[in-house]
């Protein structure tokens, strides 16, 4: 993902990174969308746990036999869709 404009707060930060890891998962592109994933869980962890966005879009790829990526797992189990 690109450098969010500054003087963003973390939660904006963090719902944009949401947001382009959706438009990235839509071109199919599977690695852009675990780092925008990654992004998010970094700047906003407690956001990114629970957004409903955030959780489906982390579905697909997990669904996708990717489960032997090791911070798709990591991110999953702290979602609560993976044990």
């Amino acid at each position: 993902m690109t450098t969010p404009p500054a003087g963003l707060k973390p939660s904006r930060i963090g719902r944009l990174a949401i947001d382009a890891s959706r438009a990235r998962l839509a071109t199919k592109d599977l690695v852009g969308t675990e780092e925008a994933l990654k992004q998010a869980f970094r700047v906003t962890p407690q956001m990114a746990e629970i957004h409903p966005m955030a959780r489906e879009v982390l579905r697909v790829p997990w669904t996708m036999h990717q489960r032997s990526r090791r911070d798709l797992l990591a991110m999953t189990k702290r979602s609560g869709l993976a044990s």
